[in-house]
């Protein structure tokens, strides 16, 4: 996924260089150990939370 990120990152960057970049972890956003540190400006990591109703936490 390093790879693909940073291709996009760049091809993005190359139309609009300060546009917010949101990149997401894998396995439905959840994992995030092997992805690199962020490597540009504007970059931002987010997850999402896709647990069952009834099947994590809180009500």
């Amino acid at each position: 996924m390093n790879t693909i990120y940073r291709r996009v990152v760049k091809a993005i960057r190359n139309i609009n260089p300060v546009h917010i970049i949101f990149l997401v972890g894998d396995n439905y956003s959840k994992l995030f150990d092997g992805l690199e540190a962020p490597f540009a400006k504007s970059l931002v990591y987010s997850s999402h939370n896709y647990t069952a109703a009834g099947f994590g936490p809180g009500p």
